[in-house]
């Protein structure tokens, strides 16, 4: 699957949580069962990346380890919504 699509997919799964936050380990598990060929943790994280130096994304840390990456929790913002409604 190309990278728009994937975001697509990472956005769609962001929305379908709302008003929750998403773990990185569960979302990169969903998108593996949405998308083929299924997409290695370093590609998500690139697309995570991507997604929120848009704005279109963003995260809550771990409180008890807010600097480790692998257990911040993803959430959809206002520019991922309205990405998706066009």
């Amino acid at each position: 699957m190309n990278a728009p699509a994937t975001r697509l997919v990472l956005l769609r799964l962001l929305s379908y949580a709302q008003p929750y936050s998403i773990p990185q380990d569960i979302l990169l598990d969903e998108v593996n069962r949405l998308v083929r060929p299924a997409i290695t943790l370093g590609d998500l994280v690139k697309h995570l990346t991507w997604l929120k130096a848009r704005d279109m994304i963003g995260y809550l840390p771990e409180p008890l380890d807010p600097d480790n990456a692998d257990a911040r929790k993803w959430h959809l913002r206002e520019a991922g919504r309205t990405a998706l409604q066009s």
